[in-house]
């Protein structure tokens, strides 16, 4: 996974599966600390509990890649 791939949130396993699973966003940062994390930004805001979230952090194992930017 890198910079400026498009993902989709595929981790069925995750707590946040009913507010994240199936949307599509956009590699903007892979962690420099903990290389699993990435950081993503929606192509549309997520509705998360009482708000919209348009930027997200998980790690890089719960997407799946459905456009490289080789």
């Amino acid at each position: 996974m890198k910079v400026g791939d498009t993902v989709m949130f595929t981790d069925e396993e995750s707590r946040y599966v009913q507010w994240f699973y199936g949307k599509i966003g956009v590699v903007e940062r892979i962690g420099v600390t903990r290389a699993s994390s990435c950081r993503v930004r929606w192509t549309a805001l997520v509705p998360y509990h009482e708000n919209l979230s348009a930027y997200s952090d998980f790690p890089s194992n719960s997407f799946t890649i459905l456009v490289s930017n080789a």
